[in-house]
Protein backbone atom coordinates (compact mmCIF):
# COMPACT_ATOMS: atom_id res chain seq x y z
CA UNK A 1 0.00 0.00 0.00
CA UNK A 2 1.37 3.52 -0.65
CA UNK A 3 1.19 6.07 1.90
CA UNK A 4 0.36 9.45 0.69
CA UNK A 5 2.79 12.48 1.83
CA UNK A 6 1.12 14.85 4.34
CA UNK A 7 0.77 18.15 3.24
CA UNK A 8 2.30 19.19 6.21
CA UNK A 9 5.60 18.16 5.71
CA UNK A 10 5.84 19.49 2.17
CA UNK A 11 7.23 22.50 1.31
CA UNK A 12 5.49 24.20 -1.95
CA UNK A 13 8.18 26.48 -2.84
CA UNK A 14 10.31 25.30 -5.65
CA UNK A 15 14.19 24.78 -5.17
CA UNK A 16 14.82 26.09 -8.52
CA UNK A 17 13.18 29.51 -8.07
CA UNK A 18 16.43 32.10 -7.51
CA UNK A 19 16.39 34.22 -4.06
CA UNK A 20 14.87 37.52 -6.26
CA UNK A 21 12.46 35.16 -7.59
CA UNK A 22 11.18 34.01 -4.19
CA UNK A 23 11.26 37.80 -2.67
CA UNK A 24 8.91 38.71 -6.18
CA UNK A 25 6.45 36.07 -5.21
CA UNK A 26 5.95 37.26 -1.42
CA UNK A 27 5.43 40.27 -2.74
CA UNK A 28 3.04 39.53 -5.22
CA UNK A 29 1.28 37.01 -2.74
CA UNK A 30 0.81 40.13 -0.16
CA UNK A 31 -0.63 42.40 -2.73
CA UNK A 32 -2.76 40.01 -3.27
CA UNK A 33 -3.82 39.49 -0.30
CA UNK A 34 -4.35 42.58 0.80
CA UNK A 35 -6.30 43.94 -2.44
CA UNK A 36 -8.29 40.33 -2.08
CA UNK A 37 -8.85 41.35 1.96
CA UNK A 38 -10.23 45.02 0.87
CA UNK A 39 -12.59 43.65 -1.43
CA UNK A 40 -14.13 41.54 0.73
CA UNK A 41 -14.35 44.37 3.57
CA UNK A 42 -16.10 46.55 1.07
CA UNK A 43 -18.64 43.89 -0.25
CA UNK A 44 -19.57 43.28 3.47
CA UNK A 45 -19.95 46.88 4.12
CA UNK A 46 -21.46 47.61 0.59
CA UNK A 47 -23.77 44.16 2.06
CA UNK A 48 -24.44 46.04 5.40
CA UNK A 49 -25.27 49.08 4.02
CA UNK A 50 -27.79 48.00 1.79
CA UNK A 51 -29.54 45.83 4.54
CA UNK A 52 -30.04 49.10 6.25
CA UNK A 53 -31.17 51.02 3.49
CA UNK A 54 -34.14 48.64 2.43
CA UNK A 55 -35.08 48.12 6.39
CA UNK A 56 -35.27 52.07 6.46
CA UNK A 57 -37.18 52.14 3.07
CA UNK A 58 -39.62 49.07 4.77
CA UNK A 59 -40.23 51.26 8.00
CA UNK A 60 -41.12 54.78 5.70
CA UNK A 61 -43.44 53.01 3.66
CA UNK A 62 -45.36 51.45 6.52
CA UNK A 63 -45.47 54.62 8.37
CA UNK A 64 -46.35 56.88 4.86
CA UNK A 65 -48.86 54.25 4.15
CA UNK A 66 -50.47 54.38 7.91
CA UNK A 67 -51.11 58.26 7.44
Amino acid sequence: MIRRKSIFNFNHISPNLTDYELSELKELNKYYYKKYWLFKMTFRNLKLVSNIGSAALIVIACMTGAL
